[in-house]
C-alpha cells in the first residue's frame, strides 16, 4: 500500500465465519518506517476457502485513514484506524432448530479511530498532551454479503459515550464476536459512564449487539471487571484492563480474558499485569468467577484466549521473560520473541503443557537492524472450509522491534501469519448449516 508517500504493511489478522465454506480475513495495515508507535492506516478483507490458497486476488478495502480538525483544539490530524473485528452470521447459516437464520449474511465491523497529530509524526507523538488535545472514537460498520459480494451498506463514526446510553464503550477486541441466540456478543472495553472522561475507560466486558432494522447496534453491556484506582495511557485512551478475549465452551458457559496494565504499563510490570486470570460465566454473562489465577504468566503483552475446531480452551500468549534473548534488560512491553499455546485441562482447573507456536530466537536469522524480533497479538477461531470440515485457525504478526519502536523498513519476513492447530477431538462446530 502506498500513497502519500505512506507505505503499509498487513500485520493483526482477525477471521470470521463468511458462508458454509468461505471465511474472511480482516488484515489491519501499519504504517512503515514511522517513529510513531502503533499507527494504523486501515484494513482489508481477504476472503478464502482454502487455508493453503490465501491469495491477493480476493482481497478488498475495509478502511483507511483520513485527515480531519480535532473538534476542539482545532489542530491537524491523521485519523488512524485501528484493526476491523469483523462479527458477522454467514450467509447460509441457520439456527439450532434447523430453521434459516433471519439474519444471516449481515454482520458488524468495530475499530477504534485515533488521532495522530499531523505535526508530530514520532513515537512520542501523545507525551505531554492533555486530555482535551487527544481524540478518540469508535468506527461501527454495517456489512452483507449474499454468496459473491461483501459490501459495506453503511458506516458511522461514535465517541464511546454515544455507542450504548449509560455506558462508555472503547474497542481493542481479540476475538469475534459469540453466537447467542439471534444477538451476537462482543467482548470490549468499558464501563458505566459516572460522567467522567468518555476516553477514560477502564474495565472490560461483554456487548451484545443486536440487529434491529438491519442495523446492528449495541444493546446491552455485561460487565466483567473494573478497577477504578489505575489507570494507563497509549494512543490516547485510558483503562488498566484491554483487549479483551471471549468464547464459549463445549457446555455452554462464557470464557473470559483479558490483558492487564498495571501502574507503570511500560515497566518489567507489577504482579497484575502479568498474571493471567481466566473468569468464568454459567448464566450468559450476568455473573462471573475466576477459575484460574496464574502470577508472572506472560509479559505486558497481548494474550488471547481461543476455541479449537474440537472445542478445546487454549491460552494463547507470549512466554514469560524478564530479559531479551541477548541478556538485555528491556521493559516488560516489548519482550514478545517466543510464542506458546496453552490448552485448558478437561475440568478448566489448570493448564496442560504449552506448546510452542514460534521461537522468532530459534527459527529466524539473526534480527536485520539490530533489535530483536516481535510475534504478538493471537487471535484465534474455528472455522469451516471448502472441504466441510472445521479448522482451527491461529492469527498472529511478527516484526522486528525496530519496525514498530523506531523507523526502521519492513523486513523480508514482517507480515501477519495464519496457522492451523490441532488439538483432538470431534469437532464442535460454531454454526449450523
Amino acid at each position: 500500500m502506498q500513497g502519500e508517500n505512506i507505505r503499509g504493511v498487513y500485520q493483526l489478522g482477525s477471521p470470521f465465519q463468511l458462508s458454509s465454506t468461505q471465511v474472511g480475513l480482516s488484515l489491519n495495515i501499519r504504517y512503515s518506517g514511522i517513529r510513531a508507535v502503533d499507527l494504523e492506516i486501515g484494513s482489508d478483507l481477504a476472503i478464502f476457502d482454502d487455508i493453503n490458497n490465501i491469495s491477493d486476488s480476493h482481497i478488498q478495502k475495509l478502511t483507511r485513514y483520513s485527515h480531519g480538525v480535532h473538534p476542539k483544539t482545532g489542530r491537524k490530524m491523521l485519523l488512524a484506524r485501528y484493526p476491523v473485528i469483523v462479527n458477522f452470521v454467514p450467509f447460509g447459516a441457520k439456527r439450532p432448530d434447523g430453521t434459516p437464520h433471519p439474519f444471516a449474511g449481515t454482520g458488524f465491523g468495530i475499530n477504534s479511530v485515533i488521532g495522530f497529530p499531523d505535526d508530530r509524526l514520532s513515537s512520542d507523538v501523545f507525551e505531554g498532551m492533555e486530555e482535551e488535545e487527544q481524540f478518540y472514537a469508535v468506527e461501527i460498520h454495517q456489512y452483507t454479503y449474499d454468496g459473491t459480494h461483501f459490501r459495506e451498506v453503511s458506516g458511522r463514526m461514535y465517541r464511546p459515550d454515544e455507542l450504548l446510553d449509560g455506558f462508555l464503550l472503547g474497542g481493542g477486541a481479540m476475538s469475534t464476536a459469540i453466537a447467542d441466540g439471534d444477538d451476537l456478543i462482543l467482548p470490549l472495553s468499558g464501563m458505566r459512564n459516572s460522567g467522567s472522561s468518555p476516553i477514560q475507560i477502564n474495565g472490560c466486558g461483554l456487548v451484545r449487539f443486536r440487529c434491529i432494522e438491519k442495523q446492528w447496534k449495541a444493546a446491552e453491556y455485561l460487565p466483567v471487571i473494573a478497577d477504578t484506582e489505575h489507570f494507563y495511557s497509549i494512543g490516547g485512551t485510558f483503562g488498566n484492563y484491554v483487549e479483551p478475549s471471549a468464547m464459549r465452551d463445549i457446555d455452554g458457559s462464557l470464557l473470559f480474558v483479558m490483558r492487564e496494565v498495571g501502574e507503570k504499563p511500560f515497566a518489567a510490570g507489577p504482579l497484575e499485569a502479568e498474571r493471567l486470570r481466566i473468569f468464568r460465566s454459567a448464566d450468559n454473562g450476568r455473573n462471573w468467577e475466576t477459575i484460574i489465577d496464574l502470577p508472572h504468566f506472560h509479559p505486558l503483552t497481548p494474550l488471547a484466549i481461543i476455541r479449537t475446531a474440537g472445542g478445546t480452551p487454549c491460552i494463547c500468549a507470549n512466554e514469560y521473560c524478564t530479559k531479551s534473548s541477548k541478556g538485555e534488560v528491556w521493559g516488560s512491553i516489548v519482550l514478545r520473541e517466543r510464542m506458546l499455546l496453552h490448552e485448558l485441562s478437561t475440568d478448566r482447573s489448570h493448564l496442560l503443557k504449552p506448546l510452542m507456536v514460534r521461537d522468532c530466537v530459534g527459527e529466524f536469522p539473526v534480527p536485520y537492524f539490530d533489535s530483536w524480533w516481535r510475534i504478538d497479538h493471537p487471535i484465534g477461531l474455528p472455522v469451516r472450509l471448502k472441504d466441510g470440515r472445521w479448522h482451527g485457525l491461529l492469527c498472529y504478526r511478527i516484526l522486528e522491534h525496530a519496525e514498530c519502536d523506531l523507523d526502521a523498513p519492513m523486513t523480508p519476513l514482517t507480515g501477519c501469519y495464519v496457522e492451523e492447530i490441532y488439538t483432538g477431538g470431534d469437532e464442535a462446530p460454531l454454526w449450523v448449516f
